[in-house]
């Protein structure tokens, strides 16, 4: 009798699921590149992010990505949040590239990262990150509705700096900080010699936003000097607790001009840096790997026990 309660305890849980993944999706799962658009010196090599952000459930995907090799190439792709039969495969003028989760089932509605792609720009010019044969699909094999692959564009070389980038303490970009992490920016090419305030912020920071203290999650904002290039070096400005929950929050880093009249205090494009304005800035805090590999082993322990139980 009690075999029996599970089983139906069980199969009401798989009812209550399947219920839930019918549901019609309210908004679109957008597949998109970041920093976009992109760019490097001959010979450069950077780092770009595919990434997912889903309003359905999603366990597997996959696509072609082309690009111009006399522009770029792209040399390789390490996995993301997807890492299961991960593979990129390099056919000359595109990657075929995909993956889906560990245990087969779905990621939750969120943002999810893809894949990371090493480019190396060849000569210069410009060229479109394009899709092709693509495909979102969750646990049950399903394409998901409503799928938005946004191209990307490359220049080589950069035709103007981004002003404003999240980094490491050397200051090498980067765009996803776990707990225990510290939040570095730098600054290029903005007005030399001049006072700024940095800010972090809630993704998206609009022209006019006024700059608010209880949607920076740093305790306090602080305050660099620009050189004569118009540069500042890699700045802390969140030291994130060890304890932190991991959210994915999406957050845009605001460098505000000082003595700007009016404009000090709100983002105004013509004087004030940001990272990024048309894409999310940083993403934190996201679960460290040690972590994800915890849990992979308490999800297979917990299968086993399930499947022990069922088997007695």
């Amino acid at each position: 009798m009690n075999m029996n309660k599970n089983y139906l305890s069980e199969i009401g849980i798989m009812l209550a699921m399947l219920l839930v993944f019918a549901a019609p999706a309210a908004a679109d799962n957008v597949i998109y590149f970041d920093p976009d658009p992109s760019c490097a010196a001959p010979g450069e090599e950077i780092v770009v992010t595919l990434w997912l952000d889903v309003e359905d459930g999603c366990a597997a995907w996959n696509t072609d990505v082309h690009f111009d090799p006399t522009v770029v190439n792209i040399t390789s792709g390490t996995a993301g949040d997807y890492p299961a039969l991960f593979a990129c495969v390099h056919y000359g003028d595109f990657v075929r590239v995909g993956g889906l989760t560990m245990d087969g089932l779905d990621r939750d509605p969120g943002l999810w990262k893809l894949a990371d792609f090493t480019l190396v720009a060849n000569n210069s010019g410009t060229c479109t990150l394009h899709h092709d044969n693509t495909c979102l699909a969750n646990q049950y094999g399903v394409n998901l509705p409503n799928q938005q692959w946004i191209n990307s564009t490359f220049n080589c070389p950069c035709t103007m700096p981004y002003t404003i980038s999240s980094c490491n303490s050397s200051g090498s970009e980067k765009n996803e900080f776990a707990p225990g992490e510290t939040v570095y920016v730098k600054g290029i090419g903005l007005s030399a010699g001049t006072d700024y305030k940095l800010w972090i912020q809630d993704d998206p920071v609009g022209e006019d936003d006024t700059l608010n203290t209880s949607k920076d999650p740093s305790p306090s904002q602080e305050t660099v000097t620009t050189d004569v290039s118009g540069d500042f070096a890699p700045t802390a400005i969140w030291s994130i607790p060890s304890d932190a929950t991991p959210t994915h929050h999406h957050y845009d880093i605001v460098a505000d001009k000082l003595d700007d009249g009016a404009n000090t205090g709100k983002y105004n494009a013509a004087s004030d840096g940001i990272d990024s304005a048309t894409m999310v800035g940083f993403v934190a805090p996201v679960p460290e790997v040690a972590s994800i590999g915890l849990f992979m082993v308490g999800l297979t322990m917990l299968i086993g026990l399930i499947r022990f139980r069922r088997g007695k």
